[in-house]
């Protein structure tokens, strides 16, 4: 699912998190504690310790925070702690930690380290596409999905599972058979992404919002941060 055109402002990068671990969802003070924070807001809290990127989310998007939140797929709401995302468990598609792609310079140090292969579950996938998605900034002046996976590749050419870097699709690659006009695949959460959906295809568009795959709530929190105005820690 595309189609969100959410845009943000831009800021400045901001280095990796240390690991993050669950917790209830209490109420945020203004301070720059994390205690009685939950897993996601962590995050949040870590890229803005005046605490106001936490008040702004827990005030206007509760519904895609929090512990065991449930997921509602008409509305959109659900958490990457909610339990049917929790009980997802996938084989990592790539190894963390990643190589930023050329669209975005920011170096990511995930929350999680796993191996490709690696059996994960959905929340700790899910929170580390959000670490991502916050530390990179990268749905500053972009669409998050293009921002954030698209990278250099534009419209149909994000869905083209040729389309990676080094692949047949890459039109960067020398040696492709099939070089397309735009790409590759590139944004700085591409790996984070492909293992929360469980996919490398370049079926990532058409599964960004689906809340049946491990990444939609950490996509789905940030466009409601967006259009929340809530972007201190972004």
């Amino acid at each position: 699912m595309g189609g969100t055109g959410t845009t943000v402002a831009g800021s400045s990068s901001i280095g990796g998190t240390g690991a993050v671990g669950g917790g209830s969802n209490g109420g945020a003070s203004s301070t720059g504690g994390t205690t009685g924070l939950s897993a996601d807001l962590q995050i949040l809290q870590a890229h803005d310790p005046t605490g106001e990127c936490v008040q702004c989310a827990t005030r206007n998007c509760s519904a895609n925070l929090g512990v065991g939140a449930p997921i509602d797929e008409a509305t959109l709401k659900g958490s990457c702690l909610s339990d049917s995302i929790v009980a997802l468990s996938y084989a990592a598609k790539k190894s963390d930690p990643l190589t930023t792609g050329t669209s975005n310079k920011t170096t990511v140090t995930p929350i999680y380290s796993f191996a490709k292969g690696d059996t994960v579950t959905g929340d700790k996938l899910c929170l580390d596409l959000l670490n991502c998605q916050v530390v990179s900034k990268c749905g500053s002046n972009n669409t998050l999905l293009n921002g954030c996976y698209c990278g250099d590749a534009v419209g149909s050419d994000c869905l083209d599972g040729t389309n990676f870097v080094g692949g047949d699709g890459d039109p960067t690659n020398p040696n492709a058979t099939n070089p397309l006009s735009t790409g590759p695949i590139n944004g700085p959460c591409v790996v984070e992404e492909e293992n929360a959906a469980n996919s490398t295809s370049g079926s990532i568009p058409t599964v960004f919002a689906e809340l049946t795959v491990a990444g939609a709530p950490a996509n789905l929190l940030l466009v409601c941060l967006f259009n929340n105005h809530c972007t201190t820690c972004l």
